[in-house]
Order: C-alpha cells, then sequence, then structure tokens
C-alpha cells in the first residue's frame, strides 16, 4: 500500500515538470533576407590596429584615450556584472554550506547571599562575594539544497548565461577597444 503511495506521488510531481524549450528552439525562424548585411568575413580585427603605424605619438594619444575612456569602463563593468551573474545563477543548482562559531562567558553575581551563607565575613577588610561564571561553546554547521523539480534554477542559470552573452555581443566595439 505505502509503496503504491510513494509511485504515485512520485508520477505526479514528475507529470509536473515542464520542460521549457531550448535558445535553440525559440531561435529556429531565420531573419528575413532583407536584414542580411554585406558580405562577410571570418577574419578578426586586430585589436591593437594603430601599432601598424608605428608611431609613437599616435600610441601615446590611444593608450591615454583607452585608459580615460568611460564607456569602455562601463562596458566592462557590465560584461563582468553580467558574468558574476551567470556563476551566482550556477551556484544555486548546488548544495549551500555555512558553518559558525560562538563563545560566550558569563559572570553572574548573587548579591545578598553572602550574608545569608555566612560567607561575607570580612577577612583582611575585603569582602567575599558569592557567584558563578559560564563559558559556552558552540559549532553549527548548515547544508541547504533547493531541489529543481519544475527546472526553475536550470532556467534561471540559462537566463542568466544568455543575459551575459546578450552583454557581450553589444559591448564586442567595446571589447576590441580595450583589448
Amino acid at each position: 500500500m505505502l509503496r503504491s503511495v510513494v509511485v504515485a506521488a512520485a508520477v505526479a510531481v514528475a507529470g509536473c515538470s515542464v520542460p521549457s524549450p531550448s535558445l535553440n528552439e525559440l531561435l529556429r525562424d531565420a531573419p528575413p533576407a532583407r536584414w542580411a548585411g554585406g558580405p562577410h568575413t571570418t577574419e578578426s580585427l586586430d585589436a591593437r590596429w594603430w601599432q601598424a603605424f608605428d608611431d609613437e605619438r599616435l600610441e601615446a594619444i590611444v593608450v591615454e584615450a583607452l585608459s580615460y575612456n568611460h564607456d569602455l569602463q562601463a562596458a566592462e563593468a557590465r560584461m563582468r556584472a553580467a558574468a558574476a551573474q551567470a556563476r551566482i545563477a550556477t551556484a544555486t543548482l548546488f548544495p549551500a554550506v555555512g558553518l559558525s562559531t560562538d563563545a560566550s562567558r558569563r559572570r553572574q553575581v548573587f548579591v545578598g547571599f553572602d550574608d545569608f551563607l555566612g560567607a561575607g565575613g570580612d577577612a583582611g577588610g575585603q569582602r567575599t562575594v558569592v557567584g558563578s561564571t559560564t563559558n559556552q561553546f558552540g559549532v553549527s554547521l548548515d547544508v541547504s539544497w533547493e531541489l529543481d523539480l519544475w527546472g526553475r534554477l536550470r532556467a534561471g542559470r540559462r537566463r542568466a548565461y544568455g543575459e551575459a552573452q546578450a552583454v557581450a555581443a553589444l559591448s564586442h566595439p567595446h571589447v576590441v577597444a580595450l583589448h
């Protein structure tokens, strides 16, 4: 009886899982022919094209312009942020582990008990105090993992990687200038 209930529950949960379409399936329609550009070349653009002129003054001007160009710095920052978001989205697929430690010391003084217990004697002008000191130490290990039954985390990972690729593609002219 219990086995059939477990099997029925597993089938019900598995039936709720809907695979999301891949990026290739979403982009299978080709763009219209009128959108096509001119002839494409497979050659990559030389990132340091200005060095072909062998001019030290031009080299200094370009290096200075690149170092003070806020658009290039912003493009690089966007690319790093998108790559970091993609890494974070990947991290959600794995277990999270946390470790913490704690230590405390507590002193409790019992005011008024010294006379009651007879410990309040005056030995050499010093009064004795009744109290206790406790030390407490603790270690905590936390492990958590979200089971991705419906593909939400995997879809988030694909979205983050797609966004990182889009940012890189949009920043391509800036990237060529940076390298």
